[in-house]
């Protein structure tokens, strides 16, 4: 997943759109911190999917 801010022209793409739910895209997509990057793969896999 990128960004949209950083990556405007990938905010519409079909891979860049994944449903998570808040705690989903909090740990495991930023690790724990909405400052963290998140390039294109979770921080942290270890945390399940919620969807």
């Amino acid at each position: 997943m990128y960004n949209a801010l950083d990556y405007p022209q990938l905010a519409d793409k079909y891979f860049n759109i994944y449903p998570a739910t808040r705690d989903e895209h909090l740990y495991r997509w930023h690790g724990g911190n909405f400052q963290n990057e998140k390039l294109g793969k979770p921080l942290n896999p270890l945390v399940p999917e919620d969807f």
